[in-house]
């Protein structure tokens, strides 16, 4: 006669333990559809073209400005803007609001800017000098 070999495996986890691993993975918030960032009211602006001529200049809000696409809404036209260290991780977004009034209007996410090759010098900087 064979003699067969028999083994039995304990589950480490018990039934109340996957009930409360279940609830750890639905209270993860979902991701939101939209960026969620709160826009402010910067200026008005008289042309287009001039004010396309000063984003160019970086004269609105100090920075450089990355044209993302043009979006028709029930407000009116919305041109916007990402920061040009976006690829770097700086979120700040800006948008040009021209209305059927004809009311031309610049808006700007109120974050800060961050992840900028001027931060990452003067960080360089300071500790080159320790």
């Amino acid at each position: 006669m064979e003699i067969t070999e028999s083994s039995e495996r304990i589950l480490e986890n018990e039934i109340d333990e996957t009930i409360n691993d279940s609830e750890e993975i639905e209270s993860q918030p979902r991701a939101k559809r939209g960026k969620g960032l709160v826009y402010d009211h910067l200026c008005n602006f008289e042309s287009f073209e001039t004010i396309s001529e000063e984003i160019k200049n970086g004269k609105i809000g100090h920075n450089q400005w990355i044209f993302c696409g043009l979006k028709n809404t029930q407000n009116g036209d919305k041109y916007w803007y990402d920061c040009s260290f976006s690829k770097h991780g700086c979120k700040v977004r800006m948008f040009l609001l021209i209305t059927s009034d004809n009311v031309k209007r610049v808006f700007v996410s109120n974050n800060e800017h961050d992840n900028h090759e001027e931060d990452a010098r003067d960080a360089s900087a300071t500790t080159s000098l320790r």
